[in-house]
């Protein structure tokens, strides 16, 4: 990779590198579950564009949930924790000093481990998932390898292989194999890869869409992967169509309408352009929990950046958020509101599973309350 190129990693993070500029944007990859399922019949779709004119709200999602946890998450030494999975009543999560850190359900640290460094089973600039048919940590590093370690933290293996020094994100399919997205700035002729427990190659999915996705001047894009109740899906870069694997087939499922505010593909991976982007939706990141699809995007041509939630059986919009870029960036308001025992709180879904929000707020010393949102 040329050392001049921006790269977006997987994940609304992304890095725009400018004579005057280092912007962040963070969209985590989650694991969702949606209890409309891939199974339905035909694709839904939702009225994305209509909210750019639409009267903004204060709705908070307290008005969708069924209940609501704060939990302390307990840890000397342990700050800024962001929750990645779940299983048996355990919380896996990563510090932001990349230690991993296992806490039971009301906060309690069970056991936490650092393997940061350059040897066998030690990672460097970690990407972390949890897969919960075998219950192992997976964590793709940036040293060009996977590492594996079971759900208590003990090393099982890693690979290196001209797979994994290409790969963009990785997503288990079952016990023996895997599907992944690789860097956009390298040559291939689909989407998406199958691999072996090995993480060989054993096949592939879905064709290049369009030229985003091969993006090798400008902006280079890592695709994430996600997982919809248990079901694994996939949104191609600078498309709005979510597409579902089902008994081997990926066919179209849930697609995001964003009309005329919807991004050139080529735009969307050059560097620069504010102005011209700034005409579109931008930063677009959606998330599925329970029967609600929630979306987040901006709009600078109005300086507005918008939190959505839909209900994704009816496609009517419940919740419509707007702030400003200085109260999303300067203010750290990038979220959705929650109201709850005299509290407002702003809420991303770091983690999600089944129709359970994990949102991690973070104090000034770093200590971190979960709020446990079930919708």
């Amino acid at each position: 990779m040329s050392s001049h190129l921006p790269l977006i990693l997987s994940n609304r993070f992304e890095i725009q590198l400018t004579m005057k500029t280092v912007k962040f944007c963070f969209l985590m990859a989650v694991a969702v579950v949606l209890s409309a399922s891939c199974s339905r019949d035909g694709m839904v779709t939702l009225d994305i564009a209509s909210g750019i004119a639409a009267k903004p709200d204060n709705t908070g999602i307290e008005v969708i949930a069924k209940d609501i946890r704060v939990v302390e998450l307990k840890g000397e030494g342990l700050y800024d924790i962001r929750i990645f999975g779940e299983s048996g009543g355990k919380l896996y999560g990563r510090t932001a000093d990349n230690i991993l850190a296992v806490f039971s359900e009301d906060g309690r640290l069970l056991y936490s481990f650092d393997r940061k460094g350059r040897g066998p089973g030690e990672y460097i600039v970690p990407s972390f998932r949890f897969d919960g048919f075998r219950d192992e940590i997976i964590i793709y590093d940036f040293q060009n390898k996977v590492i594996r370690y079971d759900a208590k933290g003990n090393y099982i293996d890693e690979v290196r292989n001209d797979v994994t020094s290409s790969l963009a994100d990785i997503v288990p399919l079952d016990d023996s194999s895997y599907v992944a997205t690789i860097m956009s700035h390298l040559r291939r002729d689909s989407s998406l890869l199958y691999l072996d427990r090995n993480l060989s190659v054993i096949g592939s999915a879905l064709p290049i869409f369009n030229q985003a996705q091969t993006s090798q001047r400008g902006l280079i894009v890592a695709e994430p992967i996600y997982v919809f109740n248990s079901e694994v899906m996939f949104l191609p870069r600078a498309e709005d169509t979510y597409y579902c694997y089902e008994e081997g087939v990926w066919r179209p499922f849930l697609k995001l309408e964003q009309g005329r505010y919807r991004m050139p593909a080529d735009l969307s991976v050059s560097v620069g352009q504010y102005e011209e982007k700034g005409k579109y939706m931008d930063e677009m990141g959606s998330y599925m929990a329970g029967q609600y699809v929630f979306v987040c995007y901006a709009y600078r041509s109005d300086n507005a950046y918008f939190y959505d939630v839909y209900d994704i059986k009816t496609g009517k919009r419940l919740i419509h958020n707007r702030r400003t870029e200085e109260e999303v960036y300067d203010d750290g308001n990038d979220g959705w509101i929650l109201n709850y025992d005299g509290m407002e709180y702003v809420v991303f879904p770091h983690y999600v599973k089944d129709n359970v929000i994990c949102s991690s707020v973070f104090g000034e010393d770093g200590t971190t309350t979960l709020l446990r949102i079930t919708l």
